[in-house]
């Protein structure tokens, strides 16, 4: 379901920052069932200060310091990762969630998740 959603599926950039998050330790409910939609609420994160560090590093040092399980990785881990970094350095909380608003997103007829409210 979530991994068709550019900006937030399994391996977008708001739900890994999300995870990477220092603050994020609590579990936050993103689905309401009743109206189908997807929302995510403003969150804050940490600065990652070694980031740019990490951007740095050849992928098998990436791989392990980053992955329970190396070798099984799959072949887009590594860029992913340097992906998120990139972003982090790059990308102030500001930018996901201007003036503090959320992200909501419905399912399309095809099954892909469209943001359906934008801030103003």
């Amino acid at each position: 379901m979530i991994s068709k959603l550019p900006e937030v599926g399994r391996h977008g950039k708001v739900e890994t920052t999300l995870r990477l998050s220092v603050l994020s330790l609590k579990m936050m409910s993103i689905y309401d069932a009743k109206a189908e939609q997807m929302q995510i609420e403003p969150y804050e994160w940490i600065p990652f200060p070694t980031a740019e560090f990490w951007l740095q590093q050849p992928d098998h040092r990436i791989l392990e310091y980053f992955s329970t399980s190396p070798i099984v990785e799959p072949p887009h881990f590594v860029k992913h990762l340097k992906n998120i970094f990139q972003f982090l350095t790059t990308s102030p909380e500001e930018a996901l969630f201007p003036q503090g608003e959320s992200r909501t997103y419905k399912k399309t007829a095809a099954g892909f998740w469209e943001r359906i409210h934008y801030a103003t």
